[in-house]
């Protein structure tokens, strides 16, 4: 059993500080009566707010279930209490996706094999990013047309985007006309940057095959998924527009909250090793709310009514991660053991690509 990196737990450790002295910072420079003033203002907002959010992961869940390859077919309501009770376990626990994405197979291990189930998980989850990566190309976009920027950073900005929509469109191009499968090299057992970076080359072989692979299979499914994938997107500003609308002291924009959405992808990315993203996400929602003229209490206060929409549905997938069936080999016993020291049996025989797949999936202790 590999243990993890001390530097690692360090390095979250050192990120949870800092983003715990930026949220203490950022509410004794604003003051907490100018934060409870605005949470109060949502009131029954909160109601809209979350049915928004609880859409999003309807739109997820519904893509999941597309991504599912094999006879047997994955039920809405077994998928949608698996994706709960995962999301709970990435948005609470440190690096929580080690945990989060795996613990969705476990819950519909007793409907799919757990191979079966990630395989899924990883089409749908590469669909995810390339409506990720349409949101932050509009939400660039629309910063640059606030004004809000100088001449020379909007022709950088600009610059970057275009070479990463090239080179994005180029990368496709060339996978889906390859002929000879990816090449997925063998994982070394040596710690070394070498091969650290072998693993994550075979990891990002396997995703792209598992992609592009789906993609050529059912072809039918690749609109309705990346319909439900821009819904989940196109909610997430919703989500952001109704907040403001509620909590801003001058009317709201929809630039404004693509924006503000767009940001706080970008936190999410980039911070998702740390819990709740504490500190961060209100550091960035307030220099981004001040940039439009809302006000930086407003971005705070945006940042304060996301994390409580977060630990609703928290609170919910881990009441249902609680609940879940002694069915067949799937029990919470097993799924601690599975958490701690990786998968050591499944629910049907696997392939030698499909055990490649498991191996990522488990997390290291």
């Amino acid at each position: 059993m590999r243990r993890a990196p001390l530097w690692r737990g360090v390095f979250v450790a050192a990120t949870l500080a800092v983003g715990v002295g930026l949220f203490v910072r950022s509410v004794q420079t604003l003051g907490a009566d100018r934060i409870t003033d605005g949470l109060a203002r949502v009131g029954w907002g909160f109601a809209i707010i979350l049915a928004l959010s609880g859409a999003r992961d309807v739109a997820r869940t519904l893509a999941w279930m597309r991504s599912v390859e094999g006879p047997t077919r994955l039920g809405f309501a077994n998928a949608f209490r698996a994706r709960l009770a995962g999301e709970a376990l990435s948005t609470l626990l440190p690096m929580g996706i080690l945990a989060g994405e795996p613990a969705k197979a476990l819950q519909v291990g007793w409907q799919l094999p757990f191979a079966t189930a990630f395989a899924a998980i990883a089409v749908e989850f590469a669909f995810y990013i390339c409506s990720l990566f349409v949101l932050l190309a509009t939400g660039v976009l629309a910063l640059l047309a606030t004004g809000q920027m100088g001449a020379s950073s909007r022709w950088l900005i600009l610059a970057a985007l275009s070479l990463a929509i090239g080179g994005g469109f180029a990368t496709v191009r060339f996978i889906r006309t390859r002929v000879v499968p990816v090449p997925v090299p063998e994982q070394s057992g040596r710690a070394s940057a070498t091969s650290a970076m072998t693993r994550t080359v075979a990891r990002l072989a396997r995703l792209e095959n598992l992609s592009f692979g789906f993609a050529r299979r059912h072809p039918e499914q690749l609109l309705p998924i990346g319909l439900l994938e821009t819904a989940f997107q196109v909610l997430g500003v919703a989500e952001v527009y109704v907040t403001l609308w509620f909590i801003s002291p001058v009317p709201p924009k929809i630039v404004s909250a693509v924006i503000l959405e767009t940001v706080g992808r970008v936190v999410m990315m980039v911070f998702k090793f740390l819990p709740m993203r504490v500190g961060v996400d209100e550091a960035a929602a307030a220099v981004f709310a001040a940039r439009l003229d809302l006000g930086m209490p407003t971005g705070i206060t945006l940042a304060l009514v996301r994390k409580a929409r977060m630990l609703f549905w928290s609170a919910v997938g881990l009441a249902l991660l609680a609940r879940t069936p002694l069915a067949g080999t799937i029990s919470r016993g097993w799924l601690i053991r599975f958490l701690r020291t990786g998968c050591k049996k499944t629910t049907a025989p696997r392939t030698h690509s499909e055990n490649a797949l498991v191996a990522d999936a488990m997390p290291r202790a």
